[in-house]
């Protein structure tokens, strides 16, 4: 990192940042062309895991099954900071904390780790929504695609906060 100042060294820092952020943007690419789409995810510190799902067919599951390798990016506390003179037109800031990291997605088919997986989602949206013994509609886990990202390596970064 450029800005060491900058870089969110406190592994419990970077996991608050996981399990606060909203969107995962996830980076593809399928050898010729990078992707990135914006999806729903799961954080799971345990597992050291990202979960996301999606339909079964599609370019980015078609990406995933030859390229597997990912990167992905999060932040959470972002805010535009205005100059302090409203003549300095360039001096406009940002606050934000951010994660970027790197994995192999992993596509999950078990039907009961696929559910965990996706409750793990679930919660990660709303921590208090759904009970441990949640059951999806009938024919809703086999309808959907689950991926579970194992995270190789990630980095924090902050500014403003």
């Amino acid at each position: 990192m450029r800005k060491k100042k900058l870089e969110i060294t406190d592994s419990g820092e970077i996991r608050d940042v996981l399990s606060r952020a909203v969107v995962l943007r996830l980076g593809l690419y399928d050898g010729q062309t990078p992707y990135i789409v914006p999806v729903n995810f799961g954080y799971c510190k345990d597992k050291n895991a990202l979960f996301i799902h999606s339909g079964h067919e599609g370019w980015k599951m078609e990406i995933l099954k030859q390229h597997p390798r990912v990167c992905f990016e999060v932040e959470v506390d972002v805010a535009v900071i205005p100059p302090a003179r409203p003549e300095s037109h360039c001096s406009f800031s940002m606050a934000y904390r951010c994660v970027i990291g790197f994995g192999t997605a992993v596509r999950i088919d078990d039907p009961s780790e696929k559910t965990a997986a996706l409750k793990t989602i679930v919660r990660h949206l709303d921590p208090g929504l759904i009970p441990d013994d949640i059951v999806f509609p009938e024919g809703t886990v086999d309808i959907t695609a689950v991926v579970r990202i194992d995270i190789e390596s990630m980095t924090g970064k902050k500014d403003n906060c």
